[in-house]
């Protein structure tokens, strides 16, 4: 069992906080609530030991499996219960596992599936559960999770091409830097004392190198902090609304890198679109559900205007 850490208000209105163990949180939040705690946040504990610098997030290639074979599923006429219950009887993955558990639990007590995952959204694609739920209101979840489960398995074959592609560059990277550490640390202070036997005056770029030499060599400390900080203050400046938003402008306004990334989203969009269209999404639903899908502010906060001004009509 799961251990989930909850903050919230007793009957007599003190606050407390405290853990609990359920299967999930939803499982969590009802027996709290039978307790007589009005609970105002609660989240999974993680031990001490496990941290994350991004969230967690279901593997792709176990959506796009969960997505094909509940479409299937679906499209047989079998209720979702059942058919949440063979797949997490065949799942691998602990957290796909857990979710399909605690989404089991809400189809029980009445919850659309849409309002069943959402407890779980930050576990799925930005759009997924959004277009669950559209899917839902149009008679179409069947189909959109097989345009889903299509869409995630051709994303997957890219990322994975790109990762191919990016491996033998990132050796050599990692070779390059690691013959520099070598030769600064080890080396080259060796050639420094053989050097000055000679009592002559050295070229300029000989003194430059051996100069970086006894910087790396005795101030490595100092190297590795500055890297630190010049890693985790963008890092965490890129996390507040502020810092995404600028981010975002300033990726697309890099020559080249810039042009590949504009086209990379637009793909995406596209590709979402058509998606949903084939799944007999109507258009304002599927341009509401949409924004979130581009991950990228600028283009999200031009089609929420998109959507406000279609729903204006």
């Amino acid at each position: 069992m799961a251990r989930f850490r909850y903050q919230g208000t007793t009957e007599a209105g003190n606050r407390t906080r405290g853990v609990t163990r359920a299967t999930s949180l939803k499982t969590a939040m009802a027996g709290l609530v039978e307790q007589g705690f009005t609970v105002s946040q609660l989240k999974p504990k993680r031990s001490v030991l496990k941290f994350e610098i991004t969230k967690e997030k279901l593997p792709q290639g176990e959506l796009m499996h969960f997505s094909r074979q509940l479409s299937a599923f679906v499209r047989a006429g079998i209720p979702l219960i059942e058919a949440l219950d063979v797949i997490n009887e065949e799942a691998d993955d602990k957290t796909l596992r857990m979710v399909l558990q605690g989404v089991r639990e809400s189809l029980v007590t009445g919850e659309t599936f849409s309002e069943a995952l959402r407890p779980y959204e930050t576990l799925f694609p930005k759009f997924y559960v959004d277009m669950v739920r559209a899917a839902e209101l149009t008679g179409s979840l069947d189909d959109v999770l097989r345009e889903l489960s299509g869409y995630i398995r051709r994303d997957l074959e890219a990322r994975n091409k790109i990762k191919s592609a990016l491996v033998y560059p990132m050796i050599i990277l990692l070779m390059a830097i690691g013959t520099v550490i070598v030769l600064s640390t080890f080396v080259l202070p060796r050639f420094k004392a053989f050097f000055e036997g000679f009592h002559a005056t050295l070229p300029l770029p000989t003194r430059m190198l051996l100069s970086f030499a006894n910087f790396v060599s005795g101030d490595w400390l100092y190297i590795i902090a500055g890297l630190v900080l010049l890693i985790a203050i963008p890092m965490a400046f890129v996390r507040t609304p502020t810092g995404r938003r600028a981010k975002d402008r300033l990726l697309l306004r890099i020559p080249v890198v810039g042009s590949v990334i504009l086209f990379a989203i637009i793909e995406r969009f596209c590709r979402l679109l058509a998606t949903m269209m084939r799944a007999g999404v109507p258009l304002p639903e599927a341009m509401g559900v949409l924004g979130d899908s581009t991950k990228n502010v600028i283009f999200k906060n031009g089609l929420d205007d998109v959507h406000a001004a279609m729903m204006r009509g």
